[in-house]
């Protein structure tokens, strides 16, 4: 039996954004109505959850919908900037603090799971490139998750 893995992203999620409701709103009841194996959010759930942490808690209320397996990792409107891109006077650098947030309300910022016969592994690219701890550590982790391959 095949297995079938959807894959969203920027679906900018925020009270003050109806139209990323609505339209998330269709994208669960297309799930609902044919459930993949997994869903994958890749990145930029939030408009700027980056600078108003409320936008995670709403995120999240909206991502419970998901019928099935879910997993995700943050885009820089989840959690700001890495060194790595521009960095103009609306630059919003990642730190420790917005990664906590992240995930205490969304979950992990990395995962490696399987569907049927996939190895599915992402990282957080908003890491790379920051120096902090977190970086070193996924680092670490992706070589544990790879070694095998």
């Amino acid at each position: 039996m095949p297995t079938r893995v959807t894959v969203v992203s920027d679906s900018h999620l925020a009270a003050s954004n109806p139209s990323a409701a609505e339209q998330w709103d269709a994208v669960v009841d297309d799930l609902t109505t044919d459930p993949p194996d997994l869903v994958v959010h890749a990145g930029d759930i939030t408009c700027d959850g980056c600078v108003e942490p409320i936008q995670l808690d709403y995120a999240r209320e909206l991502l419970d919908r998901v019928p099935g397996s879910l997993v995700s990792v943050p885009g820089n409107h989840d959690l700001g900037e890495n060194s790595t891109g521009p960095q103009g006077d609306d630059h919003v650098p990642v730190h420790a603090d917005r990664l906590a947030r992240y995930r205490s309300t969304i979950g992990t910022d990395r995962f490696a799971t399987t569907a049927g016969m996939w190895r599915i592994v992402g990282a957080n690219s908003m890491l790379f490139g920051t120096g902090l701890p977190d970086e070193a550590d996924q680092w670490a982790w992706l070589e544990s998750e790879l070694a095998p391959f």
